[in-house]
Protein backbone atom coordinates (compact mmCIF):
# COMPACT_ATOMS: atom_id res chain seq x y z
CA UNK A 1 0.00 0.00 0.00
CA UNK A 2 2.95 2.47 0.95
CA UNK A 3 4.41 2.28 -2.43
CA UNK A 4 1.45 3.27 -3.81
CA UNK A 5 0.39 5.71 -1.42
CA UNK A 6 0.12 8.91 -3.39
CA UNK A 7 -2.20 7.00 -5.50
CA UNK A 8 -5.04 5.89 -2.79
CA UNK A 9 -8.25 8.10 -3.04
CA UNK A 10 -7.75 11.34 -1.47
CA UNK A 11 -9.85 11.06 2.02
CA UNK A 12 -7.91 7.50 2.04
CA UNK A 13 -4.35 9.13 2.37
CA UNK A 14 -5.83 12.20 4.79
CA UNK A 15 -6.95 10.16 7.27
CA UNK A 16 -4.10 7.91 7.06
CA UNK A 17 -1.57 10.89 7.48
CA UNK A 18 -3.77 12.71 10.18
CA UNK A 19 -2.98 10.61 12.67
CA UNK A 20 0.80 10.69 12.26
CA UNK A 21 0.77 14.37 12.39
CA UNK A 22 -1.87 14.56 15.40
CA UNK A 23 0.89 12.24 16.97
CA UNK A 24 3.82 14.36 15.72
CA UNK A 25 2.47 17.77 17.25
CA UNK A 26 1.61 15.39 20.78
CA UNK A 27 4.68 14.79 21.41
CA UNK A 28 6.61 17.99 20.77
CA UNK A 29 4.00 19.81 23.00
CA UNK A 30 4.97 17.55 25.94
CA UNK A 31 8.53 16.70 24.90
CA UNK A 32 9.01 20.75 25.17
CA UNK A 33 8.01 21.63 28.62
CA UNK A 34 10.40 18.62 29.71
CA UNK A 35 14.03 19.71 31.07
CA UNK A 36 16.67 19.53 27.71
CA UNK A 37 13.37 19.72 26.16
CA UNK A 38 14.91 21.88 23.38
CA UNK A 39 17.37 19.60 22.94
CA UNK A 40 15.15 16.79 22.35
CA UNK A 41 13.48 18.45 19.73
CA UNK A 42 16.01 16.90 17.63
CA UNK A 43 14.75 13.56 17.98
CA UNK A 44 10.83 15.19 17.43
CA UNK A 45 11.96 16.50 14.17
CA UNK A 46 11.84 13.28 12.10
CA UNK A 47 8.05 12.41 13.76
CA UNK A 48 6.98 15.67 12.29
CA UNK A 49 8.14 15.95 9.10
CA UNK A 50 6.64 11.62 8.64
CA UNK A 51 3.39 13.18 8.58
CA UNK A 52 3.47 16.81 7.42
CA UNK A 53 5.67 16.50 4.53
CA UNK A 54 3.09 13.93 3.06
CA UNK A 55 0.33 15.92 4.24
CA UNK A 56 1.63 18.99 2.54
CA UNK A 57 1.74 17.16 -0.43
CA UNK A 58 -2.15 16.60 -0.98
CA UNK A 59 -3.15 19.71 0.64
CA UNK A 60 -1.63 21.10 -2.19
CA UNK A 61 1.52 23.37 0.05
CA UNK A 62 3.75 21.58 -1.89
CA UNK A 63 4.72 19.97 -5.28
CA UNK A 64 6.35 16.97 -6.03
CA UNK A 65 8.97 17.66 -8.87
CA UNK A 66 9.73 14.07 -8.76
CA UNK A 67 9.20 11.30 -6.13
CA UNK A 68 12.57 12.64 -4.34
CA UNK A 69 12.32 16.21 -4.94
CA UNK A 70 9.49 18.89 -3.98
CA UNK A 71 9.00 22.83 -3.89
CA UNK A 72 7.12 25.26 -1.45
CA UNK A 73 4.55 27.50 -2.61
CA UNK A 74 4.16 29.35 -6.43
CA UNK A 75 6.94 31.74 -6.04
CA UNK A 76 7.90 32.46 -9.75
CA UNK A 77 11.18 34.42 -8.85
CA UNK A 78 13.05 32.50 -6.09
CA UNK A 79 12.28 28.42 -7.15
CA UNK A 80 13.12 26.77 -3.75
CA UNK A 81 13.86 22.67 -4.71
CA UNK A 82 14.63 20.54 -1.50
CA UNK A 83 14.90 16.80 -0.55
CA UNK A 84 11.88 15.15 0.42
CA UNK A 85 12.07 13.37 4.16
CA UNK A 86 11.60 10.14 5.77
CA UNK A 87 8.30 8.92 4.54
CA UNK A 88 8.78 9.04 0.82
CA UNK A 89 12.12 7.60 1.65
CA UNK A 90 9.73 4.77 2.90
CA UNK A 91 7.79 4.26 -0.02
CA UNK A 92 10.33 5.02 -2.69
CA UNK A 93 13.05 2.68 -1.22
CA UNK A 94 13.61 -1.13 -0.15
CA UNK A 95 16.59 -1.75 2.22
CA UNK A 96 18.63 -3.42 -0.16
CA UNK A 97 18.77 -0.68 -2.17
CA UNK A 98 20.55 1.11 0.43
CA UNK A 99 24.43 2.25 -0.52
CA UNK A 100 25.40 2.52 -4.42
CA UNK A 101 21.79 2.02 -5.86
CA UNK A 102 20.52 4.52 -3.51
CA UNK A 103 22.56 7.08 -4.79
CA UNK A 104 22.20 6.33 -8.58
CA UNK A 105 17.82 6.48 -8.37
CA UNK A 106 18.17 9.96 -5.58
CA UNK A 107 20.44 11.48 -8.77
CA UNK A 108 18.05 10.43 -12.03
CA UNK A 109 14.98 11.83 -9.48
CA UNK A 110 16.76 15.20 -8.98
CA UNK A 111 17.27 15.23 -12.70
CA UNK A 112 14.51 14.03 -13.20
CA UNK A 113 12.95 16.71 -11.31
CA UNK A 114 15.03 19.94 -13.36
CA UNK A 115 13.36 17.83 -16.41
CA UNK A 116 10.03 18.97 -14.87
CA UNK A 117 11.32 22.16 -14.22
CA UNK A 118 12.27 23.15 -17.79
CA UNK A 119 9.02 21.42 -18.98
CA UNK A 120 7.29 24.18 -16.81
CA UNK A 121 9.69 26.80 -18.45
CA UNK A 122 8.81 25.50 -21.89
CA UNK A 123 5.17 25.93 -21.36
CA UNK A 124 4.84 29.17 -19.99
CA UNK A 125 4.12 28.20 -16.25
CA UNK A 126 7.15 29.57 -14.98
CA UNK A 127 9.53 32.44 -16.60
CA UNK A 128 12.17 31.94 -18.07
CA UNK A 129 13.98 34.92 -15.59
CA UNK A 130 12.75 32.20 -12.33
CA UNK A 131 15.84 31.61 -10.51
CA UNK A 132 16.23 27.93 -9.36
CA UNK A 133 17.96 27.42 -5.96
CA UNK A 134 18.86 24.35 -4.06
CA UNK A 135 20.83 23.33 -1.27
CA UNK A 136 22.94 20.33 -0.53
CA UNK A 137 26.31 18.92 0.99
CA UNK A 138 26.11 16.34 -1.70
CA UNK A 139 26.03 17.07 -4.75
CA UNK A 140 29.21 16.84 -7.30
CA UNK A 141 30.84 20.23 -8.12
CA UNK A 142 31.96 19.47 -11.04
CA UNK A 143 28.39 18.09 -12.43
CA UNK A 144 27.20 21.69 -10.78
CA UNK A 145 29.09 23.92 -12.93
CA UNK A 146 29.28 22.07 -16.22
CA UNK A 147 24.96 22.47 -16.48
CA UNK A 148 25.77 26.02 -15.65
CA UNK A 149 24.62 26.18 -11.95
CA UNK A 150 26.18 28.80 -9.72
CA UNK A 151 27.90 27.61 -6.22
CA UNK A 152 28.03 29.81 -3.29
CA UNK A 153 28.13 29.27 0.67
CA UNK A 154 24.57 28.94 2.18
CA UNK A 155 23.23 31.26 3.88
CA UNK A 156 23.40 30.56 8.03
CA UNK A 157 19.46 30.45 7.96
CA UNK A 158 19.78 27.03 5.61
CA UNK A 159 22.88 26.04 7.92
CA UNK A 160 21.18 25.82 10.88
CA UNK A 161 17.77 24.22 9.49
CA UNK A 162 19.69 21.04 8.48
CA UNK A 163 21.28 21.38 11.91
CA UNK A 164 17.86 21.49 13.29
CA UNK A 165 17.06 18.44 11.18
CA UNK A 166 20.26 16.72 11.97
CA UNK A 167 18.95 13.46 13.25
CA UNK A 168 16.34 13.04 10.38
CA UNK A 169 19.39 14.16 7.46
CA UNK A 170 22.00 11.56 8.98
CA UNK A 171 19.88 8.51 8.68
CA UNK A 172 18.55 9.42 4.85
CA UNK A 173 22.37 10.26 4.22
CA UNK A 174 23.42 7.28 6.10
CA UNK A 175 21.10 4.82 3.67
CA UNK A 176 22.35 6.35 0.61
CA UNK A 177 25.69 5.68 1.58
CA UNK A 178 25.13 2.38 2.63
CA UNK A 179 26.65 2.91 6.03
CA UNK A 180 27.01 5.46 8.96
CA UNK A 181 27.51 8.07 7.73
CA UNK A 182 27.09 12.44 8.93
CA UNK A 183 27.01 14.61 6.61
CA UNK A 184 29.09 17.53 6.55
CA UNK A 185 26.13 19.91 7.52
CA UNK A 186 28.76 23.25 8.30
CA UNK A 187 29.36 22.77 4.81
CA UNK A 188 26.60 22.88 2.87
CA UNK A 189 26.59 24.97 -0.16
CA UNK A 190 23.89 26.52 -2.18
CA UNK A 191 23.61 25.91 -6.01
CA UNK A 192 21.37 28.49 -8.54
CA UNK A 193 20.63 28.72 -12.26
CA UNK A 194 18.62 31.12 -14.09
CA UNK A 195 15.31 28.87 -16.01
CA UNK A 196 16.59 30.38 -19.20
CA UNK A 197 20.33 28.43 -18.78
CA UNK A 198 18.66 25.55 -17.52
CA UNK A 199 16.64 25.15 -20.81
CA UNK A 200 19.84 24.93 -22.52
CA UNK A 201 21.21 22.42 -20.64
CA UNK A 202 18.18 19.85 -21.45
CA UNK A 203 19.20 17.86 -23.76
CA UNK A 204 22.62 17.32 -21.20
CA UNK A 205 20.13 17.10 -18.23
CA UNK A 206 18.45 14.06 -20.22
CA UNK A 207 21.23 12.36 -21.13
CA UNK A 208 22.51 12.42 -17.30
CA UNK A 209 18.83 11.05 -16.77
CA UNK A 210 18.70 8.34 -19.20
CA UNK A 211 21.91 7.31 -17.93
CA UNK A 212 20.98 6.41 -14.34
CA UNK A 213 17.63 5.18 -15.08
CA UNK A 214 19.16 2.18 -17.56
Amino acid sequence: MFKNFYSLPWLMKFFILLPMVLIGFFVFTKVIDLPFGYFLILFIVPILNFGIIPMSRILGLSTYLSPMVLTFGKDVKDYQIHNVMSFDYLINFKWSERGKTAQKKILAYYFEALLHIIHKIETNELPKSVKVVGNSYFFNARTAEKLGFTISKANVYRILNSIFGCIELILLYSFSQGKLSVPKFWKLRKVSISGEKLVLKKDLIQQYFDSLSN
